[in-house]
């Protein structure tokens, strides 16, 4: 299909996409490489790791320490996570019980 630019989506988007389909369809990733907007069904938007870039962290990160949690969006609640150091001030978070 065609769209009017990627710049004019967001991960997670329903509306506004102009496709007709039996269910509805939901923005799961933006390629920007390939100029795609991939679309697909609710259950295929959820992820249980995430890469976080230019990361600041708040008190002194220790890697490998239990008891790391992590909150995506303000009104979530708190999940246990486990936190890995990556190159580049980037950091690997993978969500412990999905």
């Amino acid at each position: 299909g065609r769209h009017r630019g990627i710049h004019c989506y967001t991960v997670g988007q329903r509306r506004g996409m102009g496709i007709a389909w039996s269910e509805p369809l939901y923005v799961i990733r933006i390629d920007k490489a390939t100029n795609s907007v991939i679309v697909g069904p609710e259950p295929d938007l959820f992820r249980n790791s995430l890469t976080i870039s230019r990361c600041n962290w708040i008190q002194p990160f220790e890697p490998g320490v239990a008891g790391a949690e992590c909150k995506l969006r303000y009104r979530h609640k708190q999940v246990p996570c486990t936190v890995a150091l990556l190159a580049g001030e980037r950091a690997g978070c993978t969500i412990s019980n999905p």
